[in-house]
């Protein structure tokens, strides 16, 4: 009993250590690391890095209280099984000398002990991991918050079928102003309609809000003025799950997640098939390299797409949002880091609602590139970040 309660005091400690000093510890690194240049300038470097060292102490010394208990519950199993054993062989030897027992009984007496550790020594290491687990548990209530159960539909006892998934959605904008800061806004003075099915390029050097105003239409952002509708509803208006069920965006630097390339695909829809990953794959490209990795989908990618090429990741988000689909799709230069023809090819095909489209007919596709003379014929343009006004629209 006394191993699995110090290995549970050692395991709160040190749960209790990471989650504070090694957080403050990587707050501080962090921090010198962004600012380095800049503390050496205003001569607060040896200043950080004293704290920091004050910081790491801290640390040490957290964990130094954990191993007190920790060497208890590594010892206090075995001690126990020395003091068992030794007790059975005095018991044994007073037996053996004065006749009482055979020498079968004598070897049963004397590997009882043996065996009844068995379980006790799982102990200790069940204790450890309960503490974890608990301690990670709080973390995630902590974010997650309390769990808010929606009231039920009338009626509704089962899960909604696919097909009655909205497949296709309007959006507009109506005076939109969008930046990230009040003081700054990228676009102003916008109206934008979108009915469904509708294909929309977004072109403009860099810094003229292409980006943040897929994030304003996408719910991402909050307007600075002006309103986003979807359906004709204001985005304000309806609740988280209800705009990503209609409206999804792939930003540039969408993550490359450190699994399969099955899995990255799955990361949109949990009951992709196979023959639907890898029709994804080839939409973009992307069938032949496949081929040629070692286990095919079952090809464990780097952290954040580190073992691929950058146009392989830009293919991969690309196939993503071609299998994620939906009734509205926002592309961030989904055809950036491609060769010139295949990058084309693949605009043109995410533009053009006819029998090449990536996209069903009925998806509302923006796009923003930069690829201006690779954007098909009767395409509405919105250039940001001239002298006309952002409301201008024209085709190509």
């Amino acid at each position: 009993m006394l191993a699995p309660l110090a290995a549970l005091r050692a395991a709160r400690l040190t749960e209790q250590a990471v989650v504070t000093t090694r957080s403050a510890v990587s707050a501080q690194v962090l921090e010198i690391l962004d600012d380095a240049t800049s503390l050496q300038i205003d001569g607060r470097l040896d200043t950080a890095l004293e704290e920091l060292r004050g910081g790491q102490s801290a640390h040490d010394t957290a964990i130094d209280r954990a191993a007190l208990p920790s060497a208890v519950a590594s010892a206090a199993v075995p001690l126990t099984m020395i003091l068992a054993v030794s007790g059975s062989l005095l018991a044994a030897g007073t037996v053996w000398l004065d006749g009482g027992a055979s020498a079968g009984q004598i070897g049963i007496l004397l590997l009882l002990p043996l065996s009844s550790f068995e379980a006790a020594t799982a102990l200790p290491a069940a204790a450890t991991q309960y503490a974890r687990s608990r301690a990670a548990a709080q973390r995630l209530a902590t974010l997650v918050g309390p769990r808010v159960e929606a009231p039920a539909a009338p009626g509704a006892g089962t899960a909604r079928p696919a097909s009655a998934r909205p497949t296709s959605a309007s959006l507009r904008a109506v005076d939109l102003s969008a930046g990230w800061t009040a003081g700054a806004p990228r676009v102003t003075g916008l109206d934008l309609e979108l009915p469904a099915g509708a294909r929309l390029a977004v072109v403009g050097p860099s810094g003229s809000g292409k980006s943040t105003l897929l994030a304003t239409l996408a719910g991402l952002l909050d307007p600075l003025d002006g309103r986003v509708e979807l359906d004709g509803e204001d985005l304000a208006s309806l609740a988280p799950h209800a705009v990503r069920s209609r409206v999804t965006m792939f930003a540039e630097d969408g993550h490359v997640f450190a699994t399969t390339v099955r899995e990255n695909l799955k990361v949109v829809h949990g009951d992709l098939t196979d023959d639907q990953v890898e029709t994804a794959l080839a939409t973009v490209g992307l069938d032949g390299w496949v081929a040629t990795l070692p286990r095919g989908l079952d090809t464990m990618l780097g952290p954040d797409g580190t073992t691929i090429s950058g146009g392989e990741r830009r293919r991969l988000l690309l196939a993503r949002a071609v299998a994620r689909g939906g009734p509205v799709l926002l592309l961030d230069e989904p055809t950036e880091h491609l060769d010139t023809a295949l990058g084309d090819r693949l605009l043109r095909a995410l533009l053009d609602p006819g029998d090449d489209s990536l996209v069903p007919a009925e998806t509302t596709v923006v796009v923003v590139t930069h690829r201006v003379e690779a954007i098909p014929d009767g395409t509405p343009v919105l250039r940001l970040g001239t002298a006309a006004p952002a409301r201008s629209e024209e085709s190509r």
